[in-house]
């Protein structure tokens, strides 16, 4: 089943949003009533709102979401995407404890709010809204704070990243497509190549090197299973980029594509070829790194007309 949540604070635009995700009018549950819809909820159920100040107190707002897991539903929030859950999605740790604060803020401010003021109960409702509201205001601003924290580490991490790769004076990123986060990436998983006295070992250490299978009438490859899966896709991944050609038909490198080009009309799959280049890759990358040279790029003819048949 789908559901909708509705408060005074929804408008005609809220229900056209409803409309849009086919829900009955039937199920729409108004906030004073969401003790009601927590009880029938069922594993599956998808629940909507704009936004969480349609909820009375952040404390409700808690409280329902709690039931939602509980239940195996999901809620959706249009306004604050971020805070979706249900369908495998929890709120990290430091969310939760953010909410758990501003519960227990919510309450000491509504409290004393209400103890020091004669009001009327619409007027105590009315306090404990503006109360509610400055409170979502504060999740916001604070996860948003948590946001440009986070960004600000990883650009500080990556700055630390490129003067730690410049400092040591590698090359790979003279290759087309490697940037310096590939390449300290690379760097690290092979850490001194020459502890490898080939680049076959290499290839072997990187699980590119595949093991053959031979009988008395037949030879075939086997994947082995062992070695470092994390620089395996690395060089994978690169060996995609190798044979990328631009919207303006320009190959990004032309030995690969011409290579890629030619096994794929012998009928070879295009992931074998695939692990072929980044075969190639793993030498090449090997005599960089063991000679500290830069890459030079391969003066060969790009085989346009052989690209527009393949089709690749």
């Amino acid at each position: 089943m789908v559901y909708a949540i509705i408060s005074e604070k929804d408008n005609q635009t809220s229900l056209a949003y409803f409309k849009s995700k086919k829900i009955p009018q039937g199920n729409y549950v108004r906030v004073s009533s969401l003790q009601l819809l927590a009880q029938k909820l069922n594993a599956g159920d998808v629940v909507y709102v704009v936004g969480i100040d349609r909820f009375s107190s952040v404390g409700v707002f808690v409280a329902f979401a709690d039931s939602v897991l509980k239940a195996g539903a999901s809620m959706k929030i249009l306004e604050q995407p971020y805070l979706d859950i249900g369908n495998g999605k929890h709120y990290r740790p430091s969310v939760e404890e953010h909410l758990k604060t501003l519960v227990a803020l919510e309450s000491a401010n509504g409290n004393r709010l209400l103890g020091s003021l004669k009001l009327t109960t619409t007027g105590k409702d009315y306090v404990a809204r503006c109360v509610t509201d400055i409170t979502v205001g504060m999740i916001i601003r604070s996860l948003v704070k948590d946001l440009r924290h986070y960004e600000e580490q990883l650009k500080e991490v990556d700055e630390e990243i490129e003067r730690m790769y410049n400092s040591m004076g590698c090359t790979l990123t003279t290759i087309p497509g490697v940037n310096v986060i590939t390449a300290a990436k690379i760097v690290s998983e092979i850490g001194d190549v020459r502890r490898f006295s080939s680049a076959s070992k290499l290839a072997q250490f990187a699980a590119i090197a595949p093991l053959k299978m031979s009988s008395a009438n037949s030879e075939t490859t086997k994947k082995r299973k062992e070695g470092n899966r994390r620089l395996q896709a690395t060089i994978y991944f690169l060996a995609i980029q190798m044979i990328q050609v631009s919207s303006k038909k320009t190959a990004r490198n032309p030995a690969f594509r011409n290579y890629y080009v030619k096994r794929r009309k012998q009928g070879k799959p295009p992931k074998q070829v695939l692990i072929c280049i980044s075969r190639r890759l793993i030498n090449i990358i090997y005599g960089m790194l063991k000679n500290q040279i830069e890459y030079r790029m391969p003066e060969v003819e790009y085989l346009e007309e052989d690209l527009e048949t393949e089709g690749q």
